[in-house]
């Protein structure tokens, strides 16, 4: 079998599979749009529908867009699950990044002022753009190279609560049903917060990411831990003169004020040598360092 033949056979195999998740009556246009988009250069859809021979009018092909004729979750379903089948793969590398897409136009959806962090040349550092966030593939392509697939996008809005975390946990939760093989997702620095990373956990999805250097992490203490910190809270505290660590209340009255404020960190036994009444010491354990009163 020669190598054309072989190609236009799993090409047709592979637009085959994904048909099922489009509308009847829109698969003839999704066909020729998806075969312009495999021969154009660029990722316009104007540039591909340039770049075949046009069986219907113009209008056909951007009312297809336009409308939302075909739903994007079906699609992307089949997608990954033909991806998983052609590749099959003991572990399926899922990618989640932001890219920014340049607007002119402030009214357009999702369009805002946003800071730009390619640091390109000629650029400034904050653009009018549309945000978007892509769920893809990592696939092995031509040459050992590593491509990313992308499967499921979606606009950040401009106002509103949902932000890139909820977007990102979302994508990946309307994918989770065709995953039939362990996932390992990959993404930046900005995506590594407890927000995403802890329910995806849940899932058995590991994430691999670097963490930001503001970000604070924390571990669920065990048991054990748990139990010697409150057995050594049960013993009385020795006489405030025997405690070294001592912070006096003249040299931080605010911090004095804050802590009576909470009775959890100061204790109502006052402290006669203390202007204030609380003194405070640091309590060693393995958990850190606590403020506790004496």
């Amino acid at each position: 079998m020669s190598f054309s033949h072989y190609s236009r056979q799993a090409l047709s195999q592979w637009i085959t599979a994904l048909l099922p998740a489009i509308p009847i009556r829109s698969r003839a246009t999704f066909v020729e749009l998806l075969c312009a988009c495999l021969v154009s250069p660029d990722g316009w859809v104007t540039r591909a529908i340039g770049a075949i021979v046009r069986r219907c009018h113009w209008n056909t092909y951007y009312k297809l867009i336009e409308r939302g004729s075909i739903r994007n979750v079906p699609l992307a379903r089949a997608l990954l699950g033909l991806v998983q089948t052609v590749l099959p793969l003991l572990t399926l590398n899922l990618v989640i990044d932001d890219t920014l897409a340049l607007r002119h136009s402030p009214t357009a959806p999702g369009s805002a002022v946003r800071h730009d962090h390619a640091r390109k040349n000629n650029r400034p550092d904050f653009v009018q753009a549309q945000c978007w966030v892509t769920l893809g593939v990592s696939v092995l392509g031509a040459g050992g190279a590593k491509l990313v697939l992308p499967v499921l996008s979606r606009l950040v809005p401009n106002n509103g609560n949902r932000n890139k975390l909820t977007i990102a946990l979302a994508l990946l939760r309307v994918m989770a049903p065709v995953l039939t093989v362990p996932v390992r997702l990959l993404c930046d620095s900005w995506f590594m917060r407890g927000r995403l990373v802890l329910p995806l956990r849940q899932r058995g999805i590991h994430v691999i990411a670097q963490a930001r250097i503001d970000t604070a992490l924390f571990l669920p203490p065990t048991a054990a831990a748990v139990s010697m910190v409150n057995a050594w809270e049960s013993k009385p505290s020795p006489p405030c003169h025997r405690k070294p660590c001592r912070l006096r209340c003249t040299a931080n009255r605010k911090l004095c004020a804050y802590a009576r404020s909470w009775p959890w960190r100061a204790s109502s036994r006052a402290c006669p040598s203390m202007p204030c009444g609380v003194s405070f010491t640091m309590r060693p354990n393995k958990l850190g360092l606590s403020l506790a009163s004496c």
